[in-house]
Parts: structure tokens; sequence; C-alpha cells
């Protein structure tokens, strides 16, 4: 209100017009376009329920994974002594363990998909480049390519909570009846907004249809800015991908499914959607959206609006009331 005021008693002052606080209007839309039109750097939360999800693990600044009642099979051509019975492993070729209480330390190079078959439990496949460091179960057993982890959502009564960094996809395209598919889930972009004081606004959300497959992809920024941004690497697996830093659960034991909150960095990126019968597009958010949550812009118009209106009114009212009116002795002379 104080500002309101402050640009009413201006614009008095100034003897403005209605139509000089029009022009005003425009010129104020046309700087904000140019501001809220260039893309820029926005940060992704993703909450799903989903029977699938990748990782390429991003183990930079990553906690260790502290389980319970894990169960392991490891690809090995001569088992010891140790290994016991474990699901579906056959025990010729794996090598069974089960860990009441194991500590996990991953490194980078290596992919887990985990997969819920089951109400009670996530199962995780590793996958493993060649010069990955290595990652070690129970002190002396080696995680290998092909090895299975089976780790239930509750143990002794404490909920399994699996923190994890790193490139995702989450969910996958159903192809055959088999295919294991993101059930529901919603998505919310978060880009920092304001000319003078500049901080997060939601400006883009919405909704995840069954059988959704979303991934966090990077763009480039604005041709102006290319030359002077420096977190875009030439080479590299960031050139597509964009890291996020996500948690593992179940909230819902009823359903063989788990739920998977994912954000990612602040970066020029894009939420990757491929959806059934379609080609993977990037869910764009326009500079509208932009304006839209900003409240400034807003509140500008809405005083200039006013303004507009006031002064209009205004000059109406004293325009007709100083009208020179026709005095008798004109009358009296025209005779009329």
């Amino acid at each position: 209100m104080a500002a309101a005021r402050w640009l009413m008693d201006f614009a008095f002052r100034r003897g403005w017009s209605a139509a000089a606080v029009r022009n005003l209007g425009l010129l104020l839309v046309v700087l904000a376009f140019l501001y809220y039109l260039p893309d820029r750097k926005q940060s992704f939360t993703v909450s799903a329920t989903t029977e699938h999800l990748v990782v390429d693990m991003v183990t930079d600044s990553a906690p260790d994974w502290e389980v319970r009642g894990l169960e392991a099979c490891v690809p090995t051509p001569n088992p010891s002594p140790k290994s016991v019975a474990v699901g579906n492993c056959q025990a010729t070729r794996f090598e069974g363990r089960k860990l009441e209480d194991a500590t996990l330390r991953w490194s980078d190079g290596y992919t887990l998909t985990f997969r819920a078959f089951e109400p009670e439990r996530v199962e995780i496949l590793v996958e493993k480049e060649k010069d990955a460091a290595p990652v070690y179960l129970d002190g002396d057993l080696l995680v290998e390519t092909g090895t299975i982890l089976r780790i239930p959502y509750r143990f002794e009564g404490e909920r399994m909570l699996l923190p994890i960094r790193g490139y995702a996809s989450i969910g996958d395209v159903p192809n055959t009846s088999g295919t294991l598919v993101l059930r529901e889930g919603r998505y919310e972009s978060r880009q920092n907004l304001g000319v003078l004081r500049r901080k997060p606004h939601v400006v883009a959300q919405g909704e995840l249809f069954p059988g959704d497959r979303i991934s966090f992809g990077r763009r480039a920024p604005p041709l102006f800015l290319r030359w002077a941004v420096e977190d875009v690497p030439e080479t590299g697996p960031g050139v597509e991908n964009v890291t996020a830093k996500m948690f593992l659960t179940d909230l819902s034991p009823a359903h063989a499914a788990f739920d998977v909150v994912a954000t990612t960095e602040h970066s020029y990126s894009a939420l990757k959607l491929t959806r059934v019968g379609g080609q993977p597009t990037d869910i764009p958010v326009e500079w509208t959206q932009r304006l839209q949550a900003d409240a400034l812009p807003v509140a500008i118009a809405t005083m200039l609006g006013l303004l507009a209106t006031i002064i209009a009114l205004s000059n109406a009212f004293f325009n007709t009331g100083s009208r020179p009116g026709r005095s008798q002795l004109d009358v009296d002379q025209t005779g009329k």
C-alpha cells in the first residue's frame, strides 16, 4: 500500500496522464519479456511410486548404506564355505550370504537397477565397469557384475531407507507383459526468480502417468551466456545427464513397488519424459510460467492498472467540472 500511495503521489505531482501510465506499463511488459524469456538454471524434484529404477552411481559426498536383513548372491565359480542358500541363486554359481547388519560404500562406475518383484523387499542388480573401485560385502566378498542384493523394506520393525546419488532413470516404458513400470508420481521445477532478491520459485509442476519413464538431462545455457558458463563439461557423462540426490523407501507395503524422491542439482537442465508410443521429450518451462510464478510483476501491473484508472477518472471529473458555460450576456447577444 505504501508503494502504491507513493507511485500515485509521484504521478500526480508530475502531471502524468492515463496514456503516460499505459506507455510505462507497455515498457515494463517489454522489459519483463526480456528478463523472463531466456532459459535459466533450475532444479527438479520428482516423487514417484515405481517398480523400476536405474542409477549410475556418483558417489562424491554420497553417504554409506546401513542396511539390515541383506541377502546377497554374488556370481563366482568357487563358492566359499560361508555360502548359504539364498532365494533362487544356484549354489554352484553364486556365493550366497545373509547379513543381519551390513555397510555398503559404493564407488563411481557402478550401475544399480532396483526392481520390485514382491511387496516385502527390493531387489538390486549390480553392474560395474572394469576400472571401478572394489566394493566388498561382509569384509571379504567382492561385489561383481551380476550380483543380486535383496533388502527387506522392514526388518525387526525398522524401515529401510537408502540414500542414493547419481544419474537416474525412474520407471520403464512397458514393451512386454513383464515390464516393471512407474505407477504414479508428480514433479515440480524450481527456478531462482526476482529482480532484487532472487529465491527459488515453483514455476512448473505436473502429474506422471503409469508407464512413464523419467530422467534428468542437461541443456545448453542461453547463447549469449555460453561464453561465461563454467558448469557445462565438454566431455564425459555430465554432458547429457544431471545428477540427482535421492532416497528410496517403501510407504505402501501392500504393493510390490517402492517410493523414490529425487532432487537434481541446480543447473541448466530438463526433465526428460518418455511415454508409451512416444519419443523422449523435454518437459518445457515457458517464460510465461516464470512470469506467473513471480509476484513482483503481477503487483506492479496491478498498481499501474489501478493508477491509470484513477488518473483517467480524475481527468474526466475535473474536465467536466471546469468546462466553461454560456453566460446570460451571450444568450442576449445571440438572441438564443
